[in-house]
């Protein structure tokens, strides 16, 4: 937190939030990646934050995709990442599955 190199405001980033409460950056901008400010709490796999975990979502787990072992997955992949062990991985895609319902809203 604060670790960024100017303030929220200055960058345009005040907007935006790197916390799962959904709490506004402020001050010296945070690190990590910002998503937009939705009232809604992060959820695991949901990329875009609409609610749904969808075909937007799994393309962009797809376009994650690291395979297995320390591959140190991206902090705009880390969404995806559901055993928290720094790769996105056919385990974590099981758990998007699951988390989706087996299947992918919008596929049908």
């Amino acid at each position: 937190m604060d670790a960024g190199s100017d303030t929220a405001t200055n960058l345009s980033l005040d907007t935006m939030t790197t916390r799962s409460d959904d709490g506004g950056d402020t001050g010296i901008v945070d690190m990590g990646y910002h998503y937009p400010i939705t009232g809604r709490a992060l959820v695991m796999g949901d990329d875009d934050r609409d609610g749904v975990l969808d075909l937007a979502d799994f393309a962009h787990l797809q376009a994650c995709f690291t395979g297995s072992g320390p591959a140190d997955a991206s902090p705009f992949c880390r969404i995806f990442d559901f055993e928290f062990d720094q790769d996105v991985d056919l385990d974590d895609l099981s758990v998007f599955a699951k988390a989706s319902g087996g299947t992918v809203e919008g596929d049908r």
